[in-house]
């Protein structure tokens, strides 16, 4: 079974073997559960800087290294948070409105984000197609001449138990000039 991990549990994995250990005894040592250890590292549950001070804190050396640490955990969690949840009851007209704007603006940035990312899927897809043309270009071989006696020069096909569907495929193939 393979389990979706963030970035910040990608980091807190790797600062387990690091330290070799594993995700339960890490848990005991962070003073937490391993399936709250384990929630965090999928990206289930919610991480404080506090959290991320803890780990640094109990797994830094010394204080170059914890801050080292920390810096590390702060980034991966900056690139793992998918959700921001605002209480609102608390706050003022005014920092509603700030909320309310914010929300404004990372919906269009993500918007954008997508409208990108669509556009450079087609282009991609374009560019495999061409890609794909010219190869064929390339590896187009001069047409094989068929023996006399295997080009039909006229088909006479009769009607009965022909569909609707076979009958407009002959009449498309008649405009094409395809067929007699």
């Amino acid at each position: 079974m393979t389990l979706k991990t963030t970035k910040l549990g990608k980091e807190l994995a790797k600062l387990r073997i690091d330290n070799e250990l594993s995700r339960a005894k890490m848990a005991k040592e962070l003073k937490m559960t391993d399936r709250e250890l384990s929630l965090i590292e999928i990206g289930k549950s919610q991480v404080t800087d506090d959290f991320l001070m803890k780990v640094s804190a109990q797994y830094g050396s010394d204080k170059d290294v914890a801050d080292s640490i920390l810096d590390v955990l702060r980034d991966a969690h900056a690139d793992s948070v998918k959700t921001i949840t605002f209480d609102m009851t608390p706050l003022n007209a005014t920092q509603r409105a700030s909320v309310l704007q914010l929300k404004i603006d990372i919906d269009a940035e993500n918007k954008v984000e997508l409208e990108n990312a669509e556009k450079l899927a087609k282009d991609a897809k374009r560019a495999r197609a061409r890609d794909r043309m010219k190869k064929l270009d390339e590896k187009k071989l001069a047409p094989v001449p068929a023996p006399e006696e295997a080009i039909a020069k006229e088909v006479n096909l009769t009607v009965e138990g022909l569909t609707e569907d076979d009958l407009s495929i002959l009449a498309e193939l008649e405009d094409l000039g395809e067929a007699v």
